[in-house]
């Protein structure tokens, strides 16, 4: 089925459904890979057979610590996203439990999407926060897709349903493995303790990016500070290999670098 018949579909059972005081798909904001984006929507969340409404508030805070009320039946939470609240998902993080979750979410085209994700038992819980693209396959892992300035990184978010909570396991090293080609020089370290010289690369040299530690902890001032103090372990023309972290080559290799 293509999106486009899609929306058509939808757009036909609201007109027919119209006359419905419950709430159709028309209050269907947009989609996010396949999956509707609500403001106010009704379904069973805690498998009791028994739809509970579920509604999401705007609201404007002067201290600017929320700018969101989740509403589940007679149960009120207050939030806050990094940016403007878009709406929010029902997705199911594990389909092996009664259970569905709802995920305030926000796109954003300058950054990281962020969900915020909610169970309801009686009472609403906030399970965690994912501040970047994700898919959830509903087998108890979430799938994060992070941008890194010309890669990818994926990382597996697990749910813990005994304790309502996300955990995150980060990897030591993201393999990548991308060939480009040297534009300005720049140096390669030893480790990434000492910064003691075993290379130094020169324009038009070969070079292959192995992998990245995302790990330290940036306190630059720049908006590209998420990324910017990141080792990269890099191997030279020479087979020498050794660290850079991304401010000290950035734009100086021929890499598909993302604004």
């Amino acid at each position: 089925m293509t999106l486009k018949y899609l929306f058509f579909l939808i757009f036909t059972i609201c007109i027919i459904d119209s006359t419905l005081a419950e709430p159709c798909l028309n209050d269907t904001l947009f989609f996010v890979d396949g999956m509707p984006v609500y403001k106010e929507f009704k379904i069973d969340l805690d498998g009791n057979n028994k739809e509970e409404n579920v509604k999401l508030t705007l609201i404007e805070d002067v201290y600017g610590w929320r700018n969101f009320m989740l509403t589940i039946d007679n149960d009120s939470v207050l939030g806050k996203h990094s940016y403007n609240v878009n709406g929010f998902l029902i997705i199911d993080l594990d389909t092996s439990d009664k259970f569905k979750e709802v995920a305030v979410y926000t796109p954003n085209a300058n950054g990281p999407d962020e969900y915020i994700i909610y169970k309801y038992d009686k009472q609403i819980k906030e399970v965690g926060k994912i501040e970047s693209y994700a898919t959830f396959p509903g087998n108890g892992k979430i799938i994060v897709n992070t941008e890194m300035m010309f890669w990818t990184k994926i990382d597996t978010v697990t749910y813990d349903e005994e304790n309502c909570s996300l955990v995150n396991d980060p990897l030591e090293f993201y393999e990548i493995e991308i060939g480009a080609v040297v534009l300005e020089p720049f140096s390669l370290y030893s480790d990434r303790e000492n910064f003691i010289v075993i290379a130094e690369l020169d324009i038009g040299d070969e070079v292959l990016v192995i992998a990245c530690d995302t790990s330290p902890f940036c306190d630059e001032k720049t908006p590209l500070s998420y990324w910017y103090c990141d080792w990269y372990q890099i191997k030279s023309d020479s087979d020498e290999i050794g660290w850079a972290q991304l401010k000290s080559f950035l734009y100086k290799l021929d890499l598909p670098w993302r604004p």
